[in-house]
């Protein structure tokens, strides 16, 4: 897949929720509709880093490292079960996407607010691009009708594509790539260099439903993150809930005045007080 392809797929996949409103505002990004590719080797998420609560601005999440590339991965994809593949590259795409950066604009966007737990996650990729679909199970909903003990399926930009389901959707032969590397070959996408969800991750989830969530070969009833990984709070180890922030994209937040690390009372409250138009 060309880069232009490939950044079409993913803006694509994070515009599915973007039924909330007729004309979203975009983000402008400094390296709008680009992807760069970093041959054989696997992004990493930066160190994790100690952040006052409810700090603003350019706060890092302590997100999930992405997995060792040393040797084989043990993959699972959804539909085709789990086994060995090869990397052969990691791909992040930086898409103009809609910048959310107060509750009040998660909250505004959002069918569904629910706290819980990563309990399994697969690769998903019949859409043209690496993505995550995970389980979640709720522990507190705090608006729309999901209720506590529910597991629900959320689909977020970021995963594993394998290349010979590239190969499949394109009717491409990658003739450039080993034969090895077509049967086993796996590109790793990335947007704005968002590390993956990873089982057991405690989160706040501010989600949507996609506007094409009936059709194939979208999994049935899943969810999406609210402004992709704008909507996803994680806890870190100091019990605070942070939510990512692109290192390479000073300004994709408007300076002084976004919300990024809470605890989790100050979240609650947070939400329970959101201004919505």
């Amino acid at each position: 897949m060309n880069a232009k392809r490939y950044v079409a797929a993913v803006a694509a996949l994070v515009l599915l929720c973007a039924g909330c409103t007729s004309n979203p505002p975009e983000h402008t990004s400094s390296k709008e509709n680009t992807v760069s590719v970093v041959s054989g080797q696997s992004a990493s998420s930066e160190q994790s880093k100690t952040s006052p609560v409810n700090q603003t601005g350019g706060t890092k999440a302590n997100e999930s490292s992405f997995p060792s590339t040393q040797g084989p991965l043990k993959l699972s994809f959804y539909g085709a079960g789990t086994g060995g593949y090869e990397l052969v590259q990691t791909r992040n795409s930086i898409p103009s996407i809609e910048p959310l950066p107060t509750v009040d604009s998660l909250c505004a966007k959002s069918d569904q607010i629910v706290y819980g737990t990563v309990t399994e996650v697969t690769n998903y990729d019949a859409l043209g691009t690496g993505s995550s679909l995970y389980q979640f199970r709720v522990e507190t909903s705090y608006k729309g009708d999901l209720k506590a003990g529910q597991t629900i399926s959320v689909v977020t930009v970021g995963g594993y594509i394998r290349v010979s389901k590239l190969m499949e959707l394109e009717n491409a032969s990658y003739s450039h790539l080993s034969q090895s590397q077509q049967k086993n070959g796996v590109y790793l996408d990335t947007l704005y260099g968002a590390p993956l969800p990873q089982k057991g991750d405690a989160c706040m989830l501010f989600l949507c439903y996609p506007q094409r969530s009936s059709e194939s070969p979208w999994p049935k009833d899943a969810y999406q993150q609210t402004g992709a990984f704008q909507g996803r709070f994680l806890l870190r180890a100091d019990g605070t809930l942070t939510r990512y922030v692109p290192k390479d994209e000073p300004t994709f937040y408007p300076e002084g005045n976004a919300d990024i690390t809470f605890t989790r009372f100050a979240l609650e409250q947070a939400i329970v007080n959101c201004k919505e138009p």
